[in-house]
């Protein structure tokens, strides 16, 4: 049923306690980045507050996913992958056309420092960052939204089958929009970062009907992904997080607790910062925790309950610290690194220690 059900089966009820609370934490900042951007649609089109655009948005996508459930999820989903696989490709063909230049991009990507790798590798506090970075997003989480993806299955040659599916177009629309962006920053060197979105649908002159459809195809990837982290972690708190309560209707506290969720991220997306800052800080408490036991589990390293909530305690006190005395560098690839090597060393001790008393057994 959740991430959390699958670590209550591996490793104990106790590491499946804490991985639900760990992924909802998770989960809520993914929620709020969602709606932090849809804020800043609704301020883009219509020139509202981004505040009442973020509550607007919020509560409706709240009461669409509680009410919709994983139908609604699978229903936007689809609308979001033909959106953006039809807008991204078309505006990038014609922001080419319209700017048939090869020289000069190469030129820019050449000369200007933005495209030069070295700098990745300078061991600067910048690109310590980039480096951390990069690494939190290579790394596979297994949020819960992504676990319920799997869950879902009917065998795991469709899991293996969608995931090559899906990381293939993913790639393209990845690459797809960075040329996008290249192409802006060659057109417009002064352009500001948080300003790139707003100027491509406002300012820039795109056939008619392009900028409607960039902005369908934006509020489908907001509502596809933040009801289905809505509908995941609906699911968590209720098959996990409160199962001992015997909840006789679970539909229906499902739906009650969507409502919740929503209402909170609601109040998370308000917290000032980027939505990478947003992103990052909610998944230092999540990857950490539960991505370290639940990727070993996987390669087949299964331990004890023990171990694992030492690992996590490791993973989180970095964590901690790490925010206490704001280090600009990330903190989840260190906490990982920390529940990594406590997990292994804690795991051989406590088979030490078992083996050592079932000799001590055998001798009596």
């Amino acid at each position: 049923m959740s991430i959390a059900d699958a670590m209550t089966s591996v490793y104990g009820e106790k590491v499946g306690f804490v991985t639900a609370i760990a992924g909802l934490i998770g989960i809520s900042g993914s929620i709020a980045v969602q709606l932090k951007l849809s804020g800043l649609m609704f301020n883009y089109a219509l020139g509202m507050p981004e505040i009442y655009g973020v509550i607007i948005s919020g509560l409706v996508i709240t009461i669409y996913s509680a009410l919709g459930g994983i139908r609604s999820v699978t229903f936007t989903d689809i609308i979001q992958f033909f959106t953006f696989g039809t807008i991204v490709p078309l505006i990038s063909f014609y922001l080419y056309y319209s700017f048939v230049n090869v020289d000069v991009i190469v030129d820019t990507i050449s000369q200007s420092p933005l495209f030069d790798i070295k700098q990745l590798f300078d061991f600067s506090e910048a690109s310590n960052k980039k480096l951390f970075i990069i690494i939190v997003f290579m790394i596979p989480a297994f949020n819960p939204a992504m676990f319920q993806r799997i869950a879902m299955a009917k065998n795991w040659q469709q899991v293996r089958s969608s995931f090559y599916t899906s990381a293939f177009f993913i790639t393209c629309l990845a690459l797809l929009i960075s040329w996008i962006a290249i192409i802006l920053f060659v057109k417009y060197p002064d352009l500001k970062s948080n300003e790139v979105v707003k100027h491509l649908i406002f300012n820039e002159h795109l056939p008619q009907g392009f900028k409607g459809l960039l902005l369908i195809s934006i509020m489908a990837m907001i509502m596809s992904t933040a009801d289905s982290y809505i509908n995941s972690s609906a699911v968590l708190v209720v098959h996990d997080f409160l199962k001992n309560m015997k909840i006789k209707d679970q539909l229906a506290a499902t739906r009650l607790t969507s409502y919740f969720i929503g209402i909170f991220a609601i109040i998370v997306s308000l917290k000032q910062g980027t939505l990478l800052d947003i992103f990052m800080f909610t998944t230092s408490f999540y990857m950490p925790t539960v991505s370290v036991p639940f990727i070993m589990a996987c390669l087949g390293l299964r331990s004890t309950e023990k171990p694992v909530l030492w690992g996590m305690g490791a993973g989180l006190f970095v964590v901690l610290v790490w925010n206490y005395y704001e280090i600009q560098s990330d903190s989840i690839v260190p906490a990982m690194f920390a529940n990594l090597v406590t997990l292994v060393f804690m795991h051989y001790y406590y088979l030490a220690k078992r083996r050592t008393n079932e000799l001590s057994k055998g001798e009596r």
